[in-house]
């Protein structure tokens, strides 16, 4: 594994310690498949919603695409950075002024992610390429809105609503809605609902 330096900053474009956000520029120095063979310095921004923590990674800051294997290691808690995804952008989009593709630290895609896509509206008002009026971005499950305001310190995203019809999940069996059912698993009993 390669060092880990950390730079304690402002947010993008922000003096340090601005008031106070959860905010770390870091700088990964991480074996990536270069044609040269080198390693190279990937640049992360680190923010937290809820409890949530994800790395927001510029494209345009990379020197290849990451791998599966690459995203597993950044977002492993021991040997990386650690977080529970990653949020790649600004992507071009044809629906919407940013494109916005979300890992899991399994190096699955997630459609959506609320408390991510929150981040990333962060993201965007603290790098300056949004203000206060709402804004669009297109993600693999579709387009949201979202608005950041109150000067930075709320963020308010639109992510369509849900549904529990088991049609649209899809969950067999007849067309209901999935709202506390019984499930037997491993020989015990749970109650769950489903959505999407």
């Amino acid at each position: 594994k390669q060092p880990l330096r950390v730079e304690t900053t402002g947010a993008p474009g922000q003096s340090p310690n601005t008031r106070g956000l959860l905010y770390v520029q870091i700088i990964f120095d991480f074996a990536c498949a270069t044609l040269a063979g080198s390693v190279t310095a990937m640049k992360f921004w680190k923010y937290h919603a809820l409890g949530n923590d994800y790395l927001v990674m510029d494209p345009k800051d990379l020197p290849v695409p990451l791998t599966i294997e690459q995203i597993k290691t950044i977002c492993h808690r021991n040997f990386g950075v650690g977080s529970d995804g990653i949020l790649l952008g600004p992507l071009p989009s044809q629906k919407a002024p940013f494109g916005l593709r979300i890992y899991n630290p399994d190096g699955s895609e997630a459609e959506k992610s609320g408390n991510g896509l929150r981040i990333y509206s962060r993201y965007l008002w603290d790098r300056k390429l949004v203000g206060t009026d709402e804004f669009a971005i297109e993600t693999p499950g579709g387009v949201v809105k979202s608005t950041v305001f109150d000067g930075g310190k709320m963020v308010r995203v639109e992510m369509g609503r849900v549904s529990f019809v088991s049609d649209k999940i899809p969950v067999t069996g007849p067309h209901r809605e999935v709202i506390n059912e019984k499930i037997s698993v491993g020989g015990r009993e749970f109650t769950y609902c489903a959505a999407t």
